[in-house]
């Protein structure tokens, strides 16, 4: 009788099958990444659309975004809408002193200049969903662990406790908003990507108020040192607004007539308008973009991908440019974004 005998794989047969695994994987994972990535960016472009859709219904409602509602002057007809409002100006018109309570409470108080609050409006709660999931993008995990399940908003002054939609401490928010999105000019800019390198709005704001007369400024102890942003409701200023940030450079049109490259020195020897790869900033980054890329959502809808910092210069200074020449606006080519990043 003969014996069969089975004969398995040798060690070395063995160790080159899991070697052209780890060749096939090497090949696949990047693709793969690269494929996840893709289709992040398009639901994130997907989100911000809807978020945009929120405002357009709020323009298609009240005729303008919350930020340009010429009603919104008193507190009664701030909470008629669900937002919140105190008064910055005395008797005389001139803004309250810092050491005034309501200087202390103005950044939940005007919500409508607030990242952390503009979502208690009813019409904005109810066009996401009465949830604040919707501002997280998938291709930003940091901000998503942060939120988890979402903050339920059933807006209305008082609705959301403090801080509100973190802007900051635990960040809830993967984008900024503009104030110079405006209903009547599709190419102004509604929202963009957290990872847009930024400077503080004050001397945007400064420069703004010096080269327009006549100069809207108050007295030398008041917010932001009395400069001021006009709105169809009430002026704004530095210190009224929170988070409030211009995208990096953008003082230079108040300099030199338009917006010019140049290289920035530090770093990351970065270029003007520069976002963020992944990585590069531990408050800005977003890890599922790389340098130069971002998204955008403009005021009649529409969303871009940008992949350079190039495009979304194309895309600012197309902002800048038509908000000057009319909308809804007092003083046009506004560039400040309340914008969240983390701590």
């Amino acid at each position: 009788m003969k014996k069969s005998t089975q004969k398995g794989f040798t060690l070395i047969e063995l160790l080159v099958v899991i070697a052209i695994i780890g060749i096939l994987a090497s090949i696949l994972m990047p693709t793969l990444a690269k494929a996840k990535n893709k289709a992040n960016r398009i639901k994130c472009s997907n989100g911000q659309g809807q978020i945009a859709k929120a405002f357009i219904g709020y323009g298609s409602e009240y005729d303008s975004f919350p930020w340009l509602d010429p009603t919104l002057t008193s507190d009664q007809e701030a909470n008629a809408k669900g937002f919140q409002y105190a008064s910055l100006h005395d008797s005389n018109g001139n803004i309250t002193r810092t050491d005034s309570e309501n200087y202390f409470k103005h950044g939940r108080y005007n919500s409508v200049f607030n990242g952390a609050y503009i979502w208690q409006g009813y019409s904005l709660a109810h066009s996401i969903g009465n949830n604040s999931k919707m501002l997280c993008s998938p291709c930003d995990p940091k901000t998503i662990a942060n939120v988890k399940n979402g903050k339920e908003l059933q807006g209305g002054p008082g609705s959301t406790p403090s801080p509100g939609i973190s802007m900051y401490n635990k960040c809830e928010q993967s984008y900024g908003i503009c104030f110079g999105g405006d209903p009547l000019i599709a190419e102004s800019i509604l929202s963009v990507t957290r990872n847009m390198r930024t400077q503080s709005a004050y001397t945007f704001i400064k420069k703004a108020a010096e080269a327009n007369e006549p100069s809207p400024t108050y007295n030398g102890k008041a917010p932001g040192n009395g400069y001021e942003w006009p709105m169809p409701a009430r002026n704004i200023n530095h210190d009224m607004l929170t988070y409030e940030v211009v995208p990096y450079g953008a003082t230079d049109v108040f300099e030199d007539g338009g917006f010019t490259d140049y290289k920035w020195h530090g770093t990351h020897k970065t270029k003007f308008f520069t976002f963020y790869g992944g990585g590069q900033s531990r408050q800005r980054s977003i890890s599922s973009l790389g340098v130069g890329q971002a998204q955008f959502a403009m005021s009649d809808g529409s969303t871009f991908q940008v992949n350079s910092d190039t495009d979304a210069k194309l895309i600012i200074e197309k902002h800048y440019e038509k908000t000057q020449e009319g909308g809804s606006a007092v003083r046009g080519g506004n560039l400040m974004f309340s914008m969240p990043y983390h701590k």
